[in-house]
């Protein structure tokens, strides 16, 4: 976690950034997406008219509703489908946990990111894809929600 995230996390924030990791493991995916907690509830007040706890049940399938309608990825032009593993909060963020079965081979990956952008336009998506043996990292925007990248230009 980058000392930025960790200064901001216990006072009322300017910034608005959220963080994703995104695993390619040997068998999956896994995703890990942080954001400020107020900016997620005051986000999916807006989305559905209503407010709730963040961590209680009914909150669980609201929240899948909305990453699934502003995260989603593409591997070799093909949708990704994500099972929601977990909802937590831990050190100051809202966490969601995705994971879904990954491709013998990955020619082309896709991700498009707009969490949070329909309610902050300096919204900052920031989201570093990891495997074994390369790291690369993109910030994504209001006006650029999405990129595209093949494994071999990491190396």
């Amino acid at each position: 976690m980058s000392l930025f995230m960790v200064l901001t996390a216990f006072s009322p924030h300017k910034y608005y950034v959220s963080v994703t990791e995104l695993y390619l493991n040997k068998n999956n995916i896994q995703v890990i997406i942080r954001m400020f907690p107020d900016d997620i509830e005051n986000s999916l007040k807006d989305f559905y008219g209503l407010q709730f706890d963040l961590m209680s049940i009914q909150a669980r399938p609201l929240v899948r509703t909305y990453i699934d309608e502003h995260f989603q990825m593409k591997i070799n032009d093909l949708p990704v489908y994500f099972r929601l593993e977990g909802i937590t909060q831990e050190d100051g963020f809202f966490i969601v946990l995705l994971q879904a079965d990954k491709p013998k081979q990955i020619n082309m990956l896709c991700v498009t990111n707009s969490v949070l952008t329909e309610m902050f336009d300096e919204q900052k998506n920031i989201v570093h894809v990891l495997s074994d043996q390369q790291k690369k990292s993109f910030i994504l925007t209001k006006h650029e929600k999405r990129f595209c990248w093949r494994p071999a230009e990491l190396k």
